[in-house]
């Protein structure tokens, strides 16, 4: 009766630990980014204060913000951004950026107002408002130069609206921190200068995609060196006195 006892004992501790084990092998960990910009006036090309931000994410996501800036994070996938600027319960301009998410890290998207199409077709009332006023003075020379002024302005604002484009899409790259390289530099200098990636994330508060990305930075600037050596990497600090 003892051996029996034992017996099934000795079994259901057994099942236990299948099932621990089991249940460790299903979580999956969440991989996370974070995502942060400045949403622009079109005609000031300044931040705009009192933006509304829409992110279609699970739950939906609606910030105010007063400044203009935003900074959040999301886990990978699609997703929309919506951002609108109301004067009078009315939209005065918006603007939508659809982003994909990958892999974790620092990414900056800023965003743009155009104004609405109810606010175009009155910029293009404008011309019929012109006709009308030359008709009546018959001053043809004075058209041509307030069309030539008109053209001139919208020339500018497209201008500079291209060149705060072209400037976002350079800064719309995943960012690392120096202050993060340099701690990986200190680590293996405190390690005489070579330690393995594994231990190394031991000491990093982040996941192991990211302490790659970052390990992958400072190999492109010629900092370290990444040694394979069976399954593991084996990172060596560049000598810098050359």
């Amino acid at each position: 009766m003892i051996y029996d006892f034992k017996s099934k004992s000795l079994i259901k501790i057994i099942q236990i630990v299948i099932l621990l084990l089991i249940s460790s092998l299903l979580i999956v960990p969440v991989s996370a980014a974070t995502i942060k910009g400045t949403i622009y006036d079109w005609t000031t090309l300044t931040p705009q204060k009192n933006v509304v931000l829409e992110i279609d994410s699970i739950p939906k996501q609606l910030i105010v913000l007063p400044d203009g800036k935003y900074d959040i994070e999301l886990p990978n996938d699609n997703y929309t951004l919506y951002a609108r600027y109301y004067e009078n319960n009315n939209i005065e301009s918006e603007t939508s950026e659809i982003i994909s998410i990958t892999k974790d890290g620092i990414f900056i998207i800023d965003l743009i107002l155009m104004p609405t199409i109810e606010n175009i077709d009155t910029l293009n009332n404008i011309d019929l408002i012109i006709d009308d006023y030359f008709e009546e003075t018959e001053n043809t020379y004075n058209k041509y130069i307030l069309y030539l002024i008109i053209i001139s302005a919208s020339i500018i604002i497209y201008y500079r609206y291209q060149t705060l484009k072209n400037k976002i899409s350079k800064t719309n790259t995943p960012k690392t921190q120096d202050s993060e390289l340099n701690k990986i530099i200190s680590l293996i200098k405190n390690n005489n200068n070579r330690i393995t990636q594994k231990e190394l994330r031991k000491h990093m508060p982040f996941s192991e995609a990211k302490v790659s990305l970052m390990l992958d930075d400072l190999e492109n600037q010629k900092i370290i060196r990444k040694i394979k050596k069976g399954r593991a990497n084996i990172i060596i600090l560049q000598d810098q006195t050359g």
